[in-house]
């Protein structure tokens, strides 16, 4: 039996200088296909100012169009090396009419297509920044971005929308879309985000879109700048009350599928929104924190994920209970399986209540049944709302929860006005104001 060992071409780039050019961009870049003597070489259409700037087959920064000749090289690279491997096993010789008819077809390729693959977003966003500081991408004007813009603005929303890359999935060109906004707002409400922050968010995103368009010669064929609207300080969410929750605690699951896993889930679920408050992604890491004894309890100790904040959170009865179920083994499913089980295991357990958002003259604006608005972060919104309607202080809860204002601490809670009214009214100040119908003796 004989074997036929395919010897993949090599495809490589390199510079030129055109012979008697007057013009600056006196450099041509070409790429070369083959090995040893047996090369095809062919201009790729892109120009430098000079050799010394191409190094490793990349434009170094130093040049204007760096990153878009770049992105332009390692697309080019990729399609070549796929489509020649694909001709030679099927027995294709590749010769210099070949390799033309591949860099036309390059050409007329989609361009979303060519980088769904390529693009990353969160890198091109850090390019921007790094780019904007050097003084090296300049405003219309001619003027330097500041750096409260670029590493302010532009770099929290690459944290923002890193984080939800490693949370869902890769931005791509051509997903940048009604839907991709969609997901972001949700994404958003779940790590719990005021709106406030979330409108500033949007705005810079909606900014980069048409600076990555203008520097970069991006296109973003499904954007559309007007589906992308701030969102609205009226949102739909719920939180469960102390009672829902140990009505899910009990909850009967076994008629689901792969209940047991459910189970865990509820009841991880369920310890986060009584005790500790936690987002997911610090719940997950819960077995690596240290705990330390008190006096007659144990609190759990651990840096938030988000912020950066030592948290020192108490552990009730109920948390031990659940951990030794468990065998103190916090072992989740992925965050987006948890938010799917949830509301499956809030379904099964009897939550179809119907909640409504009304606007001031009492016409509903959404509506949604409750277990389709419970989510992973439920739980932490539920464990704020609760301490806050039992009457604990605002900053000791804030001290459990992590939020670091009082303003996205009250935003984020599901409290109406009528309740906060009720809580006034139970305070010391209010009853010492109605005690008496004198008003000389309500004076301190």
């Amino acid at each position: 039996m004989i074997l036929s060992i395919i010897i993949t071409m090599k495809v490589v780039f390199y510079t030129r200088d055109i012979k008697g050019a007057k013009e600056k961009n006196n450099v041509l870049i070409y790429v070369r296909v083959g090995n040893g003597s047996d090369r095809i070489r062919r201009a790729t259409g892109k120009h430098i100012s000079t050799s010394k700037n191409f190094i490793n087959e990349s434009v170094r920064k130093s040049e204007s169009n760096a990153l878009e000749i770049n992105y332009y090289l390692k697309s080019l690279k990729q399609y070549l090396e796929t489509e020649i491997y694909k001709l030679q096993n099927n027995g294709d010789s590749i010769n210099g009419s070949v390799v033309d008819k591949l860099l036309e077809n390059f050409k007329h390729t989609p361009q979303e297509k060519r980088k769904s693959d390529l693009f990353d977003f969160c890198s091109l966003i850090g390019e921007f920044i790094e780019l904007g500081v050097e003084g090296k991408i300049k405003q219309k004007n001619g003027e330097k971005f500041s750096k409260k813009t670029l590493l302010g603005g532009y770099g929290n929303l690459r944290n923002h929308i890193c984080a939800f890359e490693n949370e869902n999935r890769k931005i791509k060109a051509n997903k940048v879309d009604y839907k991709l906004y969609q997901d972001l707002l949700f994404y958003f409400d779940e790590v719990g985000l005021d709106k406030t922050s979330q409108g500033r968010i949007i705005k810079d995103f909606k900014s980069y879109i048409n600076k990555a368009e203008l520097y970069f010669n991006i296109k973003f064929d499904n954007y559309k700048s007007d589906l992308f609207v701030k969102p609205s300080s009226e949102s739909l969410n719920t939180y469960y009350t102390k009672a829902e929750l140990f009505k899910l605690l009990k909850a009967d699951l076994s008629n689901l599928d792969n209940y047991i896993t459910k189970e865990k889930v509820r009841d991880f679920f369920v310890m986060n929104a009584l005790t500790f408050g936690m987002r997911i992604s610090d719940l997950k890491n819960f077995n690596k924190y240290d705990q330390k004894k008190k006096d007659g309890y144990n609190v759990v100790i651990y840096k938030q994920q988000k912020t950066g904040a030592e948290v020192y959170a108490p552990i009730t009865e109920l948390a031990k209970d659940i951990l030794n179920k468990y065998d103190n083994n916090v072992d989740l499913p992925s965050d987006q399986k948890c938010n799917e089980y949830i509301k499956e295991i809030c379904k099964e357990a009897g939550f179809t209540k119907t909640v409504e958002l009304k606007s001031n003259k009492g016409e509903v604006i959404k509506s949604a049944k409750k277990y389709e608005l419970t989510s992973n972060h439920t739980a932490r919104r539920s464990f704020c709302t609760n301490a806050y309607k039992d009457g604990i202080d605002t900053l000791l809860i804030m001290s459990i929860s992590g939020h670091t204002t009082i303003d996205s601490f009250l935003d984020y809670i599901k409290v109406t006005k009528e309740e906060f009214a009720d809580r006034f009214a139970q305070t010391d100040y209010f009853k010492l104001m109605t005690a008496t119908a004198n008003p000389e003796l309500r004076i301190a």
